[in-house]
């Protein structure tokens, strides 16, 4: 299940980015698949922790960082994708 992420904003000028506080660590392959696009929020500067942003369906979710190498793997066939997946999760 995915958690839904908890942004800080640490003023109200809206040139510092929002940072993850909270981390999803139980993501399902399934929801995986379906991330458009992703960010790495680097610690330090105005971030404390680093983080995977995912974003689903244009929202943004924070995920640990250890799902990076999952959606680096190519996504042609989704059948061997979420196997691929699977495997991976198991070693995690």
């Amino acid at each position: 299940m995915l958690v839904y992420i908890f942004l800080h904003w640490d003023s109200l000028d809206l040139n510092i980015p929002a940072c993850c506080v909270e981390l999803s660590r139980n993501i399902s392959c399934k929801t995986l698949k379906k991330v458009q696009k992703y960010d790495i929020q680097n610690a330090g500067g105005s971030c404390d922790s680093r983080a995977l942003i995912l974003y689903l369906k244009n929202k943004p979710y924070c995920a640990d960082p250890k799902f990076l190498h999952i959606l680096e793997l190519p996504k042609k066939n989704s059948r061997n994708w979420l196997k691929r997946c699977k495997k991976r999760m198991r070693k995690m």
